[in-house]
């Protein structure tokens, strides 16, 4: 759930490549979904240590996120199946697999990947957290590479537009 959380957040950056526009995503939507899973769980798991994934009920989880609580700031169709991919991607059983990549490299890309690690408590995810050597690229947030320097184009064309408005030369103000 908190790398799902993050490849939602960060794809904000992207905007309007990562989604289509900014959408208020924050900590209590990451807050509400953990908060179900872990009701689940523990119905689920009744005194047992662990719980088979398998039992995990897969088809709720990715229904209430992707319809409610990320989906319902969603009101715009390309994103929703965006948002609905990435739900698919990171909620299943194989998640739970030893080697589950995180993201996929770019086609053709020498770029190593991330995985689930093996850690049981939050020190450990700290402690994995802190030790990654990978540069972050936006592949993990499953986009191409060259989006960094496609919102900076971006970006640099409205700063100029924004220059000539005050200057007076904007199109608008012909006529």
């Amino acid at each position: 759930m908190s790398w799902f959380n993050a490849v939602v957040q960060e794809r904000l950056r992207y905007t309007p490549i990562g989604w289509s526009k900014v959408y208020e995503f924050n900590e209590s939507d990451q807050r509400c979904t953990l908060d179900c899973i872990d009701e689940w769980i523990d119905c689920m798991g009744k005194n047992r240590t662990n719980v088979d994934p398998d039992k995990i009920p897969w088809d709720a989880l990715r229904t209430l996120i992707s319809q409610s609580v990320f989906g319902g700031k969603i009101d715009n169709e390309f994103d929703n199946k965006i948002l609905l991919s990435l739900v698919n991607q990171f909620f299943r059983p194989e998640s739970y697999n030893r080697g589950f990549k995180l993201f996929e490299p770019a086609v053709g890309s020498s770029e190593k990947v991330l995985c689930v690690p093996e850690a049981k408590n939050h020190k450990e995810f700290f402690k994995w957290i802190r030790e990654i050597q990978l540069p972050e690229t936006p592949a993990w947030s499953g986009l191409p590479n060259n989006v960094e320097r496609i919102v900076r184009e971006r970006q640099a064309l409205s700063l100029i537009a924004n220059f000539k408005l005050i200057q007076g030369q904007g199109d608008d103000l012909k006529g």
